[in-house]
């Protein structure tokens, strides 16, 4: 078994999960912490997994701009101490969906609960990778909430935010791939703004043709 010294999380499963990509840009960081971490251990047969590291939200801490938290997506490749992601994709299917309602209900709470950190990653590994992921660690408490944050989603109880995103940002097989909740982007308000615009304009012309022949 290799012990993993940086934080990680479950592979991107592409069959399963679609992602829509918007205008690419690029988030570089020249550190990270992980908020209130637990050690745990992933085990699937299936992808030949048997590893143990950290299970906590991320913060990446850039060179310049604002510090951005988020969660782990990727086995594959450990999380560099720094390095750089390329931006503008967003998950999409019914696994972005669900892992939208986690992160729209448990980010909420991270401040107060030591354990939500640790118990919201699991619970977004156990809902890519289903059954065939096992789970264990020496923290009961984390393992048992991760499974209760999971039943409220089965159960519906949970919605996504409708108003969110899951943002992905590709390590490019580099570095870690990490997820975080932001706004959907608004092409359609932009849609709307222009029309708004647009009839605006034309109301004007109106308006002055009819001067104009009022005064004729």
């Amino acid at each position: 078994m290799r012990l993993l010294t940086s934080s990680f999380a479950a592979l991107a499963l592409t069959a399963s999960i679609g992602c829509t990509a918007a205008n690419a840009g690029t988030f570089g960081y020249n550190n990270y912490s992980v908020l209130s971490p637990a050690t745990v251990t992933l085990t699937d047969t299936r992808l030949g997994v048997d590893e143990t590291g950290l299970a906590g939200q991320v913060t990446l801490y850039p060179t310049i701009g604002t510090a951005l938290s988020t969660f782990c997506f990727d086995i594959q490749h450990l999380l560099t101490q720094s390095g750089t992601f390329t931006t503008g994709t967003f998950l999409t299917g019914t696994i972005a969906s669900s892992i939208n309602a986690l992160l729209a209900h448990v980010l909420p709470t991270l401040a107060t609960d030591s354990d939500a950190s640790a118990a919201l990653q699991v619970a977004i590994w156990k809902t890519e990778y289903g059954r065939d992921l096992t789970v264990t660690s020496q923290s009961t408490t984390v393992l048992s909430k991760a499974d209760s944050y999971i039943a409220s989603l089965t159960s519906g109880a949970w919605k996504p935010d409708a108003t969110k995103t899951v943002a992905f940002l590709n390590g490019n097989g580099i570095d870690q791939n990490q997820i975080y909740l932001t706004a959907v982007p608004e092409p359609a308000t932009v849609s709307i703004l222009g029309l708004s615009l647009a009839g605006l304009l034309a109301l004007r012309h109106r308006v002055i043709r009819k001067r104009a022949a009022a005064l004729s």
